[in-house]
């Protein structure tokens, strides 16, 4: 018997079809996946509470221009309720390939539809899978954008910046991130700096003039390479 319109809608519906697109993994996502794991929930609704530990570095505010957020702050935690942007995507198989499945006996149109069905949700999970990465790059760092450049979360910090200058010393630098790390965590667990080619070259020039390569300076600290 052929697949008709409502067969369709039962099994690929909007529920079911989310279920899928929700299990299906197409690319890897290198930043999203070691650092935003954990016990993710999903979320229903336009908006989502992101919670912040309290520390010496904590942050202070939403600075982003377009930002409405609500602020509540707890005993060790502020809680910030975000608004969440939508994504929406839309596909179309062609009509050529309907045909085609048309063509088929009645007990493989439900196969090949589903396969058919399969690449429009692989095609869109990629999608999503490059925007969250591309955002939890951001967020990395503080700020969160879109594709076209809009900032969608941002945040000050009141802890100062460790920098890593020409005239300054680099073991001056990794000695004050250490610091930093036990006054915020009470340890230091080892961190990793993500960077640039310019930071990579400029803090591999550094570490050569001070011959720190062969006092085992990177204790702790590993340096990636992230972009080109």
């Amino acid at each position: 018997m052929p697949l008709n319109a409502e067969d369709v809608a039962r099994r690929w519906g909007v529920k079911n079809t989310t279920q899928t697109l929700s299990q299906i993994k197409v690319t890897q996502t290198p930043i999203f996946d070691e650092y935003f794991k954990g016990n993710m929930e999903g979320v229903t609704g336009g908006s989502v509470p992101v919670k912040i530990e309290k520390g010496s570095g904590l942050v202070l505010e939403s600075v982003s221009p377009e930002a409405e957020h609500l602020v509540h702050e707890r005993p060790t935690i502020f809680e910030i309720i975000v608004k969440l942007p939508r994504f929406p995507l839309e596909n179309t198989i062609k009509a050529s390939t309907l045909n085609e499945i048309a063509s088929l006996e009645a007990e493989d149109q439900p196969i090949q539809l589903a396969t058919e069905i399969g690449k429009v949700q692989k095609e869109q999970r990629l999608s999503f899978d490059t925007t969250i990465e591309y955002m939890s790059t951001g967020a990395l760092f503080g700020k969160v954008m879109d594709g076209k450049g809009k900032t969608l979360f941002e945040f000050a910090s009141t802890r100062p910046q460790i920098e890593f200058k020409s005239g300054k010393k680099l073991i001056q630098s990794i000695t004050e991130i250490d610091d930093a790390m036990v006054e915020e965590l009470g340890q230091n667990p080892g961190y990793k700096i993500k960077c640039g080619r310019g930071f990579l070259t400029h803090i591999t020039s550094l570490a050569e003039a001070e011959n720190l390569f062969d006092k085992s300076w990177h204790l702790g600290l590993q340096v990636e390479k992230i972009g080109y």
